[in-house]
């Protein structure tokens, strides 16, 4: 079966030579939750703007059998909605509609059709009558809301979060969660919040040096403390024993 997403011996250096991604290659199937983890400087983030279309390297990305090009690149990024990790990054119009309707704009849809994405969006994050509110004027957890409806009215395959919890309290963690449980769409998270990863996703990659360095269920990979502690990652609270707990 063709996977959804891709990563064939993917290799990406800085402009300055130093590597980022250094023979990068995993497989995401539809309908898939995966967490990304890592310590800084793993990849993670370069990783996230490689499958969005925003840098090139070596090797391939494929998006449903189809390889990720700088020719169709503003095609796959209607494919794969990127969210990322501070929200003032992704607002920047007078107002929640503005902000929300900008993608579908771009991509040419008419008025009505720009309206009905715009509301549907809304809608999905639980932000219904927000569209002439400032975006700018809200709280970090609307913030983040809004940044997740100006991809979601793209009406993409692929929605990634680049570390989606931070800044959040932990009324505005918990809607985060409830919220990405609640939506029908393959999702990839990367960050260092690890018991939101355990509650949300299926799957994790642990990221190291460009490359993923384990890959399975994240109770099985998050317990192994040689596995964790060799990458520079903590075993969750959650997973420790009683005995460690108590420390």
């Amino acid at each position: 079966m063709t996977a959804l997403i891709e990563f064939e011996h993917y290799r990406y250096r800085y402009p300055d030579g130093t590597p980022a991604l250094n023979d990068l290659s995993f497989r995401i199937q539809k309908g898939e939750q995966v967490g990304i983890v890592g310590p800084n400087g793993a990849g993670k983030t370069t990783a996230l703007l490689a499958l969005s279309g925003l840098l090139f390297g070596e090797g391939a990305i494929r998006i449903e059998g189809e390889t990720l090009e700088r020719r169709n690149g503003k095609h796959f990024r209607q494919s794969v909605g990127l969210v990322f990790q501070n929200p003032d990054d992704q607002l920047f119009m007078p107002t929640v509609y503005e902000d929300v309707a900008f993608g579908p704009q771009n991509l040419g849809w008419d008025k009505g059709r720009v309206d009905e994405a715009v509301k549907a969006a809304l809608q999905a994050v639980e932000l219904e009558g927000y569209q002439e509110k400032s975006s700018h004027h809200l709280s970090s957890g609307e913030k983040k809301r809004v940044a997740i409806a100006t991809v979601l009215s793209m009406q993409p395959r692929v929605l990634i979060l680049d570390e989606p919890s931070t800044n959040l309290d932990p009324h505005a963690r918990r809607q985060l969660i409830n919220l990405i449980e609640s939506m029908d769409i393959t999702t990839i998270i990367a960050g260092h919040d690890l018991e939101l990863i355990l509650e949300l996703c299926d799957r994790a990659l642990i990221m190291a040096g460009g490359r993923a360095v384990g890959d399975g269920s994240p109770r099985s990979l998050f317990r192994d403390r040689f596995l964790m502690e060799k990458h520079l990652l903590e075993v969750p609270y959650s997973l420790r024993s009683r005995t460690e707990q108590a420390y």
